[in-house]
């Protein structure tokens, strides 16, 4: 075979006329010198593809991680693979992962495919065996991980030996326990997802496994070691976050929402749905205008690749003023959050603090679990909610709804405390 590159072809027919130059066809059997041309002849090679690094021979591994390259062809390179299939390629991108793979043998194939969509005619593949050294079951509510006796032999730092398995660790009973979701092996470390409402709220999982492999007394028990928490629950529904969208009384009517989606099974795509209308496929960001006057709601839900779609949409309330005068405001104070009310609109009562600028104080985070950074604001059916990033109440960036306790009477000077309504919620963008 010729090397890619550009050639000049000599070619001579039978006949007094010249050959044109560019694309011909060489099919004349008779030789004529005097008949002659020259065309140029580029040869472009297929792609070809290079697996760089994945599991060979027999592993204990249940998850398998390939690497690959391709060169040759026309334009920018895709990649197709299979698993387990000659046939069956689908679109993916290095590296690719498998994971909870059966006993046995499997082959992983993956082409090169160019820009013109010619594909590699013989895929670079990758055969290996997997043979189950550890497994993970569930006894009295706790989450055993076991090692194969046949495979790994049987040592001192294993225990309670069953059906030919040995216990290497366990959850500690406490604050570990929950149901098995998922189980997999990686570098010869065996590791449990389990899902643990109790640990962590909502529905959360977290990743363990054994405190150490090293060698310890027969008849001791390894516990296990938390590794991520929390970490996606394998098969969980859907979740939707707005990022950014209106707060509060706004003047605009127009809208631009910003959203994103976790979980699920596969690629997401979302639905939108403003003032209850059905829900309709939309993309983030989300525009609304034209919108006419008074309070607004919008929904947004991630739906998963199986059509599962989150069960509790996010939502954004906000309300449109004729004039863009706002009867409610949020602001930072410190490390409290302060709610004032517009004494221009509202008038001011003995119920309000001393006003400044117009504006009186109705409510205040009481500086104790409460405080925080100013995270959102928004008014509905006439009262006030504030939303507070508070990173020491709650784990990671956090959020709480809260609300003046009471917007009743109460004398002046006396100030009035914020009242949880959520804890935790998303702390949206602003």
């Amino acid at each position: 075979s010729w090397p890619a590159g550009t050639y000049s072809v000599q070619a001579y027919f039978a006949g007094s006329l010249p050959l044109p130059s560019g694309s011909i066809t060489l099919a004349d059997q008779l030789y004529n010198p005097s008949a002659s041309g020259v065309a140029s002849l580029t040869i472009i090679p297929l792609p070809e593809t290079a697996i760089t690094d994945g599991p060979s021979g027999s592993t204990g591994d249940t998850m398998a991680t390939f690497s690959f390259s391709g060169s040759g062809g026309q334009g920018v390179l895709g990649f197709e693979c299979s698993l387990d299939s000659p046939t069956t390629f689908t679109y993916c991108v290095s590296p690719v992962t498998y994971r909870s793979l059966a006993d046995g043998a499997h082959t992983f194939r993956v082409r090169a495919v160019d820009g013109l969509a010619q594909v590699d005619p013989t895929p670079a593949e990758r055969s290996w065996t997997v043979r189950s050294i550890y497994r993970a079951r569930v006894v009295s509510g706790q989450v055993w991980i076991e090692r194969s006796i046949a495979l790994a032999g049987l040592g001192d730092y294993d225990s309670l030996p069953t059906d030919g398995w040995s216990l290497v660790g366990r959850t500690n009973g406490s604050d570990d326990n929950g149901a098995l979701r998922s189980f997999y092996v990686q570098g010869g470390v065996p590791y449990a997802i389990t899902y643990n409402l109790s640990k962590t709220k909502g529905n959360r999982c977290i990743l363990v496994t054994p405190a150490s492999l090293a060698v310890v007394l027969n008849g001791q028990t390894r516990p296990m070691t938390t590794v991520g928490d929390p970490v996606p629950c394998p098969g969980e529904t859907p979740e939707t976050t707005i990022t950014s969208a209106p707060h509060g009384t706004v003047a605009a009517a127009t809208a631009t929402f910003k959203f994103t989606g976790s979980g699920g099974s596969g690629f997401l795509r979302f639905e939108c749905s403003l003032d209850g209308s059905p829900f309709a496929a939309c993309t983030s960001p989300k525009a609304y205008s034209g919108l006419v006057v008074g309070d607004h709601l919008f929904l947004v839900r991630a739906i998963d690749a199986s059509g599962t779609a989150d069960p509790t949409p996010a939502s954004v309330n906000w309300v449109i003023s004729v004039s863009g005068q706002v009867l409610y405001r949020a602001r930072q104070d410190g490390e409290r959050i302060v709610i004032e009310r517009n004494t221009a609109l509202a008038g001011l009562g003995d119920y309000d603090g001393a006003p400044v600028d117009g504006w009186a104080v109705v409510a205040r985070s009481s500086g104790i679990d409460d405080d925080g950074v100013l995270s959102g604001f928004y008014e509905q059916g006439g009262v006030p909610y504030v939303i507070i990033c508070n990173e020491a109440r709650n784990r990671g960036h956090r959020c709480v709804l809260m609300t003046p306790r009471s917007l009743a009477v109460v004398r002046q000077g006396q100030v009035r405390l914020l009242a949880v309504v959520r804890d935790p919620i998303p702390c949206p963008a602003l």
